[in-house]
């Protein structure tokens, strides 16, 4: 018989239409006199109890235009409720869900049941999860049987933030007893703004915006905030041709300090002049307090939304965009948007950010479990671009590797998404390295969350690395994939990073020792040769102002050759050249660049008084440093700064 009503139901759901019986008792079968409620309806909410599953009620949303090639989507946000009330109390064993048959989207994911047995307020009753791969209808049966005149299905989680319901059977029981328990609390306010690239944001309405150079009473900062992704902002110009030079400034004040963990820009969409190709975003709590910088962009002169997300949620009334450099030297800009502070970040005051602030580690390098690089596909800030192999049925393991150690304090991943997530990461542990070869684990039981959106991994407290191994353990289905990967290192762990891998170097003309700052030390270096200047050109002794800067020397007298070598965040350079000739090679074995180059020298390398000279700026720079000619002082500052 059970095998009987279970064909039985298989079959009402393919065909549209409800039965009267469940695995634990009948659907109360009588319905015409039910009242239907939702607090969010983008379809008739008595959808649910029509007895079709190709119909459905939806939760609010709306078209908010698009976005480069994708269409942008405002959804309000969970919880969502549905509130059945019956002509009068009946004994309720539980309820009956049917989920969206066509695809996922919507499908409740989380839900809590309130019911109350006459006018007083619902009472919860039960709480769970449902599996949204799954599209049968799922049969949830309470503790015991309640009387029940009024029944509230909340929906507090559903797949891409939407919430869709078919249908809804309540199983019918026997007896019934008052219900008890906690009360159901009021529907939280909801952000009443829209939603960008798949990220919240807020209403705009009181925030004001003033910029330094404005073209006319068409082109304010008014139109920025205007909805209309075809007006734009547009700094001054006149019809003769001139015009304005950047920085350019665009400054927004709130009507009072709000959070907000980014901002999204939308670039002028008829052309490329005046999106931004460089540009920094910082922001202040009050109206007077320094500017706190919190980001540093570039744009890439498409008409694809720029976003800049921020490291934590912070606090701030005012918010200033400054372009630096520009396409075509003019400034433009057709929206900008303040997304909405992310839920389970730290939420900090403005002033307070530069301890907070993360630095993202650049020229990472990402390999497959074979030991394939996919870095281009997971690192080139595009949504559109992806990694996605088939995983098998062991561990996978992702393979991170960065040009020096660092002290790694948050990874960013944004999931690989197909309707029903395949390929998101379900269970995952991560273990980090400083030489490839001994390995510490720093997380088990990763999980990712199944949002199309950037999700940050924080370390309770930063770990020191040049390698990271993800182990992925479960996914969603028989794939493994990632949009997008990134590395970021706190604020002190920058700051010491910086410290470490700056150097500056000053020597005078004529003096014999020079000044050397490293690891935020300044000290002074005695050499028994001193620089001097002929043809025009500054000559250094050979070995050492060089081997103060890591490098190798090598001297092969009867030749007369001179090599060296130095290991940078480059890659391995080698410089080779000879006495009294102006040929010099140059090999640089960086990812980008493999083949040996030769050049000319202005000067060649010289032996004076038994001593190998070599031209000090050729050889400074093509080892990564730049060069100053102080010509009142007669000093060079040879310098190179991480940033």
């Amino acid at each position: 018989m059970k095998k009987y009503k279970a064909l039985i139901l298989t079959l009402a759901i393919l065909s549209g239409s409800t039965m009267a019986l469940s695995a634990s008792g009948e659907y109360i079968s009588d319905r015409t006199a039910w009242e239907i409620t939702a607090s969010s309806s983008e379809g008739g909410a008595r959808a649910i109890i029509d007895g079709a599953v190709n119909t459905y009620w939806h939760s609010i949303y709306k078209s908010e235009g698009s976005a480069g090639s994708a269409v942008v989507y405002w959804r309000e946000a969970p919880p969502h409720r549905i509130t059945i009330t019956l002509p009068s109390a009946e004994a309720v064993a539980g309820f009956s869900y049917v989920p969206r048959q066509d695809m996922d989207l919507g499908r409740a994911t989380k839900y809590t049941i309130y019911v109350s047995s006459g006018t007083d307020t619902p009472v919860k009753v039960a709480e769970g999860e449902f599996d949204s791969l799954n599209a049968e209808r799922q049969n949830v049966n309470f503790d015991k049987s309640y009387l029940v005149k009024t029944f509230v299905f909340e929906i507090n989680e559903g797949v891409e933030g939407f919430a869709v319901i078919p249908e809804i059977d309540l199983i019918r029981g026997s007896g019934g007893v008052k219900p008890e328990g906690e009360t159901m609390p009021a529907m939280p306010s909801k952000d009443t703004g829209n939603e960008v690239n798949s990220l919240a944001v807020l209403d705009r309405t009181g925030i004001s915006g003033t910029s330094n150079s404005i073209h006319d009473s068409n082109s304010t900062i008014a139109k920025t905030m205007d909805g209309d992704d075809n007006s734009y902002w547009h700094s001054k110009f006149s019809g003769d041709g001139s015009h304005d030079m950047p920085p350019f400034e665009i400054i927004y004040t709130m009507p009072k300090p709000v959070a907000i963990s980014g901002i999204i820009m939308t670039p002028r969409q008829d052309r490329d002049l005046g999106r931004p190709a460089i540009y920094n975003v910082y922001i202040t709590s009050e109206d007077n307090e320094e500017w706190e910088l919190i980001y540093e962009g570039t744009g890439n002169r498409s008409a694809e939304n720029m976003i800049a997300q921020f490291s934590c949620n912070v606090i701030t009334k005012k918010l200033k965009v400054e372009y630096l450099e520009t396409v075509a030297d003019y400034g433009t800009l057709a929206e900008i948007n303040f997304i909405a502070p992310e839920d389970g970040r730290e939420t900090v005051d403005a002033k307070d950010y530069k301890t907070y602030s993360f630095y993202e580690i650049e020229n990472i390098k990402v390999y497959d479990n074979s030991g394939k690089e996919i870095t281009k596909d997971v690192t080139d800030n595009s949504l559109l671009t992806y990694w996605r192999p088939t995983k098998g049925n062991e561990d996978y393991a992702i393979e991170l590797e960065f040009n020096s150690v660092y002290d790694v304090a948050s990874i960013m991943v944004h999931p690989y998404r197909i309707y029903n997530f395949e390929g998101l990461w379900n269970n995952f542990d991560i273990q980090v390295s400083v030489d490839g070869y001994e390995w510490e684990t720093v997380l088990t039981g990763g999980k990712l969350l199944k949002f199309a959106k950037n999700q940050n991994i924080d370390f309770n407290s930063p770990v020191k690395a040049k390698y990271v191994r993800i182990i992925v353990k479960e996914t969603e289905g028989n794939y493994i994939g990632m949009t997008e990967i990134a590395v970021y290192q706190n604020r002190k762990g920058y700051e010491d990073y910086v410290r470490a891998n700056t150097e500056k170097y000053v020597l005078k003309i004529g003096e014999s020792s020079f000044e050397a700052t490293r690891n935020g030390e300044t000290y002074t270096v005695e050499t028994d040769a001193s620089p001097f200047i002929k043809y025009d050109t500054t000559y250094i002794q050979l070995r050492a102002l060089l081997e103060e800067m890591g490098a190798e020397v090598f001297w092969d007298g009867m030749n007369q050759a001179i090599g060296i070598e130095k290991d940078s965040l480059d890659g391995h350079i080698s410089i080779f050249m000879n006495i009294m000739d102006d040929r010099v090679y140059v090999t640089n074995d960086d990812v980008t660049t493999y083949d040996t180059v030769r050049y000319t020298l202005r000067v060649p390398p010289l032996l004076e008084n038994g001593r190998t000279y070599i031209p000090l700026r050729f050889v400074s720079e093509h080892l990564g440093y730049q060069v100053e000619w102080d010509e009142k002082e007669q000093k060079v500052t040879v310098s190179k700064t991480v940033e």
